[in-house]
């Protein structure tokens, strides 16, 4: 009896000494968890700053690439930053400066220039060459904080002065004053050059109270040099707090996502409290029902299991169909954006008919979806191989020059017609070509060729892109299997279907750091109608 006892016991003993480490261990986890959610905060904050801070830059660098700008023609800039002030009404005052300190034209006019302008450090910067932003400064007009963006202007290769722009730091502080971080939580910017507080919830007194060399932030920042991470106090602090911090890349500023760390540890209470409950339960279900508990968790993992493997591939098949949309619309914006930059100019019938085409195109792809389930059949006719070809070139072709890659079209004379689906092989050579473009990661050329051979019509498709090794080549066409980061892989899988539906063959050919050739075979139509 005693020996029963004592092994009981010991079994107990062991259970929860094992339990206890697994509980500890999942709390240590969820704390850390607690932690990252607070840093991704504030990296989603630092990544929002970024891009507003590389739109400004953007915008300044489109200005300084106009005429009147380089030509420094006083009377068209200022309506030319009139216009620019319209698009961007948060900004409170434009400029253009000689690289002498001379005024060429300033948005609002000011009533008198800045004697001393030289001296300033975005000047400075950007008679270098380099973008700038910096702040905060007191604006010569409005007399307010203000957040400077300058960038240079060139002549004869030459810096010849920058145009800048002026945001209230105010419009920053109404940015992150919105950001909530659970309910005691805020964010605060500083200036990591010179230590200045550009916001916090109580900026006043926080100016007052934090001194930037005697902060961990500094260690942190200016002396290990760290780009994010986190600390759980700081020497101006009363009451203690946890801190995440991210350094922006587009300006020399750190957002801190600042916590009580009473509010933080309360969190990490309640799951340690949590944990200690489950540890209970568990104690008590595998004393009294062992086998059951055993049995119930197997059904529940098994249940769990396949309703993960359902969510994936439901997620997965929603990241192909969007693959598969996003090649029209990447279409449709950009002759959107040729549209804009039209202004006022006659429009090209060919630009509303192509964006009709492409929607039209988006209302099929959505139905030919089923075809990875139910393959549709649809009536084939003769097909211009050579109209499909150039079509496809055109939609990719704005793509292509955002990317500096060139587009290179070859046909053979007198090549023959295939018997086809028009919009089904436009859909291969899109995906094909984007491939292909994305495959470049600099500037490079995409050759598409057509040429007969026998009783084959055989379209390349090669690019000057990173290449793929053999084991990937073999991957191609599987389902989800893709060399992108991004990828699904189901846009090859579709394509590979199409060609073989229209009894077709493709074969790769690829040598890394050199550049990958897709070769179509399609055959020749019994009518052998030609295209050239």
């Amino acid at each position: 009896m005693r020996a029963r006892v004592i092994s009981a016991l010991l079994i107990l003993i062991f259970i929860f000494s094992m339990s206890y480490i697994l509980i500890f261990e999942q709390f240590n986890l969820e704390n850390q968890a607690d932690i990252e959610k607070n840093k991704q905060a504030a990296d989603m904050v630092a990544s929002n700053l970024d891009d507003i801070m590389s739109r400004y830059k953007s915008a300044l660098q489109k200005l300084a690439s106009l005429d009147e700008f380089k030509q420094e023609r006083p009377t068209e800039i200022t309506q030319t930053l009139h216009d620019f002030a319209l698009a961007q009404p948060e900004a409170s005052a434009f400029w253009i400066v000689k690289t002498n300190g001379t005024w060429v034209a300033q948005y609002p006019a000011a009533t008198e220039a800045n004697q001393t302008i030289l001296d300033r450090d975005d000047l400075r910067e950007s008679m270098k060459g380099q973008a700038f932003v910096g702040g905060p400064y007191i604006e010569q007009v409005s007399r307010k904080k203000v957040i400077i963006i300058t960038e240079p202007y060139y002549q004869d290769g030459e810096v010849a002065g920058i145009i800048g722009m002026s945001i209230p730091l105010s419009e920053l502080q109404k940015k992150l004053a919105k950001v909530k971080v659970d309910q005691f939580g805020y964010v605060a910017l500083i200036n990591r050059e010179d230590g200045q507080v550009l916001s916090h919830p109580d900026l006043e007194q926080f100016r007052k109270d934090f001194r930037f060399e005697a902060s961990p932030l500094y260690q942190e920042i200016k002396v290990a040099q760290t780009t994010n991470g986190y600390f759980e106090n700081d020497s101006y602090d009363v009451q203690q707090n946890m801190h995440s911090f991210v350094t922006l890349k587009e300006a020399p500023w750190v957002v801190i996502i600042v916590q009580p760390l009473a509010e933080f540890n309360f969190q990490t209470n309640q799951h340690r409290g949590r944990n200690f409950t489950i540890l209970i339960t568990l104690m008590y279900f595998l004393v009294v029902i062992v086998h059951y508990l055993l049995m119930l968790r197997d059904n529940r993992n098994t249940k769990k299991s396949k309703q993960m493997e359902k969510l994936a591939l439901v997620g997965e098949l929603a990241a192909g169909i969007a693959h598969e949309i996003r090649n029209p619309l990447t279409s449709i914006k950009g002759f959107i954006q040729l549209i804009g930059e039209k202004k006022g100019q006659d429009i090209p019938a060919f630009y509303y008919e192509t964006i009709l085409e492409e929607l039209d195109r988006i209302d099929q792809i959505v139905g030919e979806m089923v075809v990875l389930a139910k393959p549709v059949q649809e009536a084939k006719s003769e097909v211009n191989l050579y109209k499909v070809l150039q079509d496809t070139v055109n939609l990719i072709d704005y793509q292509a020059s955002q990317q500096e890659v060139k587009l290179i079209l070859k046909f053979e004379p007198e090549l023959p017609t295939i018997q086809g689906v028009s919009d089904q092989l436009k859909q291969v050579f899109i995906n094909l070509l984007k491939n292909a473009i994305e495959a470049i990661e600099k500037s490079g050329t995409v050759t598409i060729q057509a040429r007969r051979q026998g009783d084959k019509v055989v379209v390349t498709v090669e690019d000057t892109g990173k290449g793929m090794s053999k084991e990937v080549i073999e991957k191609l066409g599987t389902p989800f299997f893709s060399n992108k980061d991004m990828g699904t892989g189901l846009g090859l899988m579709i394509t590979y279907r199409i060609i073989q539906n229209h009894d077709g063959e493709v074969s790769v050919h690829s040598k890394v750091g050199i550049g990958t050739q897709f070769r179509v075979r399609f055959p020749v139509s019994r009518s052998a109608g030609k295209i050239l």
